[in-house]
């Protein structure tokens, strides 16, 4: 699902749903880095090199917990970039029957952000606090994925799986729907980063076949200027998840195995395909 770059490494981090870790590749080889605590798997995640810390979206699912264990069980976590040891949890503070934490980001001050996918609500986790705290109101969205924060802090621009992207203005609550050309759908978003050059990749595995698009926004981060497939379907990108830049390229979970299992048991449903993280290059 979830996959994060550690560019002073060169090691990639990926999350495993089903087996609930995280593996690290160095040099080709995939090692066992981190364990996910008390029945959780690891969605999204995301490195705050600031701090030496891997920062994880968990939440107990159907695909890892084998029909036990609480769904609305979830929390923030971070584990020590070096050694994988835990080092923090954050639980999500309002119980609700079904929780799926699926991605998060960071604010320029080191605010974390993180989207329930099930629930709705945005939780924030801001520097030097012990808790999280919703954002807005809660079940704001319908089905908040990735996200990303402006420069200034002031607004998060989330891919809301079956709306479309949305502006959230984080100090009055106020969710916007972004505008976009003819032709174009931003639905069925999962994944969503800012490049260094201001643009954004986003995954649509809500799009027959799945795709990685590439997007520019107005200043004010109210309309989709520039809407261009950079790849689609193919072995390589045939049940695509989470990506992260990588320069002006990103990293795609291509092969997530998502579509080998059902919501309601942790073992596969149909055959699993090999997993594969594919790089995109973005022109």
């Amino acid at each position: 699902e979830g996959i994060a770059n550690d560019v002073r490494t060169a090691r990639v981090f990926v999350a495993s749903i089903a087996q609930r870790k995280i593996v690290a590749i160095h040099e080709g080889v995939a090692r066992d880095f981190a364990e996910v605590p008390d029945g959780m798997s690891p969605l999204g995640i995301r490195i705050n090199a600031a701090h030496d810390l891997l920062w994880v979206a968990a939440s107990t699912l159907p695909q890892s917990n084998h029909g036990s264990g609480d769904l609305g069980n979830a929390a923030l976590l971070a584990f020590d970039i070096t050694s994988g040891a835990l080092r923090a949890r954050y639980p999500v503070p309002i119980y609700a029957p079904k929780r799926s934490l699926s991605d998060l980001a960071f604010a320029p001050d080191g605010t974390a952000y993180v989207s329930d996918a099930i629930e709705g609500s945005i939780f924030r986790l801001k520097p030097g606090a012990d808790a999280l705290e919703v954002v807005g109101t809660p079940k704001r969205f319908s089905s908040p994925q990735g996200m990303a924060v402006s420069a200034d802090g002031r607004f998060l621009l989330v891919a809301d799986y079956s709306a479309g992207l949305q502006r959230l203005n984080i100090a009055s609550g106020e969710v916007d729907q972004l505008g976009v050309p003819p032709g174009v759908t931003t639905l069925g978003m999962d994944g969503l980063v800012q490049l260094p050059n201001g643009s954004f990749a986003a995954t649509q595995n809500g799009i027959h076949p799945n795709r990685v698009v590439l997007m520019k926004l107005s200043r004010d981060w109210t309309r989709v200027q520039s809407f261009h497939v950079a790849a689609r379907g193919g072995a390589d990108l045939a049940d695509i998840s989470l990506l992260v830049p990588d320069g002006n390229d990103v990293l795609v979970s291509g092969v997530s195995q998502w579509s080998s299992f059902d919501d309601s048991s942790g073992d596969p449903a149909r055959p699993v395909q090999p997993w594969r993280i594919v790089r995109v290059t973005l022109r």
